[in-house]
């Protein structure tokens, strides 16, 4: 086969579908050798791809700056890269593909999340209006869809009314370097420079409505006034509306209780887990959910909602609450850190857990897709080579 990857969304930082997307082909890179693979990317990124004689790297004929410009490549330009190519097929990972023209070869598309749909107010109405847009092209055009889990290919077929048999569910995988740290020394000079609390609950995720921080806040002030006070450590980057955000902190007196870090590295990443008592993730809306079964891998007692995919993310390993009820969230918060057996029982399981999720896995699944979908165009072309 000869595969073409979109691999513009990539960005030095890996967030989101990046990292996705760059430990994708790492993993396909280790796992098959003999199909090639064209790399639609940008050269300033190759550090993140593959070096493998199979995996070639293309770049577009203009630099690529922003998502504007990158959004024009992808409606004009990719097209008729493709045609240059002859690839077999295409993979797109960010369910985002041309609006306007027929692309020369089959379609693979990955969906993330249907937030747009399911929470649009997270995004902006710009934001929603092309998401929609470009969704709506991929659920229409692509051969096949890979959804990262099972609650995203229901919400597939109850929005699009498309045919199971075009979907196939394949959990992301889980990078290794989350994994519990047995250096006190390197943690605790992590937790000097990023100026941690010596013990604290940790949130990560983008600061934006979705994740549901207001209800978090409100859940530490019910404990404060039950006589509980609890720090809260908030690891990402802010993202659209994040301002109410910050002014529940101020209005519900949390100034010294929330510690907000903005955007840390992985490194620094693995050890804030590592430090945290228990790890809280009341999430309105995940396709996936990266972060969860990131502390868990590193031993850290998890508290997460009962909603989208989180529930078959992190199955027994987790407790579950209503992410709407500050109350529920604030009672389990108290129960994991007054019960030790049960910190250490969710701890255990967590990991084993958290060992099911591999690249490995995501990448062999992936590469069955690809196949699926190069037989079945071959065969489809011998049906119309009889027919004429």
């Amino acid at each position: 086969m000869r595969v073409a990857i979109n691999c513009q969304i990539l960005t030095v930082n890996r967030l989101g579908v990046g990292r996705y997307l760059t430990t994708l082909l790492q993993a396909l890179s280790a796992t098959d050798s003999e199909n090639e693979y064209v790399l639609l990317a940008n050269p300033r990124i190759r550090e993140l791809l593959p070096e493998r004689p199979n995996f070639e790297v293309v770049a577009p004929i203009f630099p690529i700056r922003g998502t504007r410009s990158r959004i024009l490549w992808e409606q004009v330009f990719l097209p008729k890269e493709l045609r240059r190519q002859r690839a077999d097929l295409v993979h797109f990972p960010d369910q985002s593909l041309p609006l306007l023209s027929v692309l020369p070869c089959p379609i693979v598309v990955t969906v993330h999340d249907l937030t747009t749909y399911r929470y649009p107010k997270a995004y902006t109405r710009g934001k929603v209006l092309y998401k929609k847009l470009a969704t709506r092209a991929a659920m229409r055009q692509a051969t096949r869809i890979i959804a990262v889990s099972q609650s995203t290919k229901q919400d597939i077929l109850e929005l699009f009314g498309i045919s199971g048999s075009r979907v196939r569910s394949i959990y992301s995988g889980l990078d290794r370097h989350f994994r519990p740290v047995q250096d006190h020394s390197r943690l605790e000079r992590t937790r000097t420079a990023l100026g941690l609390p010596e013990q604290y609950i940790l949130h990560v995720g983008s600061i934006d409505p979705r994740k549901n921080l207001i209800t978090l806040f409100k859940a530490l002030a019910i404990l404060r006034d039950d006589g509980l006070q609890v720090d809260l450590v908030v690891a990402g980057s802010r993202e659209y509306n994040y301002r109410p955000i910050f002014d529940t902190v101020h209005a519900l007196g949390l100034e010294d209780q929330v510690l907000f870090l903005g955007f840390v590295s992985d490194a620094e990443l693995v050890d804030i887990y590592n430090l945290a008592q228990l790890f809280v993730f009341p999430s309105i809306h995940e396709g996936f959910g990266y972060p969860p079964l990131e502390a868990m891998a590193c031993g850290t007692p998890v508290v997460v909602s009962n909603s989208s995919s989180l529930p078959e993310i992190v199955g027994d390993a987790a407790l579950q609450v209503d992410p709407f009820n500050a109350a529920e969230i604030a009672t389990a918060i108290r129960l994991l850190l007054t019960d030790s057996g049960l910190r250490e029982q969710l701890a255990s399981r967590g990991k084993q857990r958290a060992a099911f999720f591999t690249w490995e896995r995501t990448a062999r699944e992936t590469l069955k897709v690809y196949e699926e979908v190069v037989r079945e165009s071959a065969r489809e072309a011998l049906i119309e080579d009889k027919e004429r």
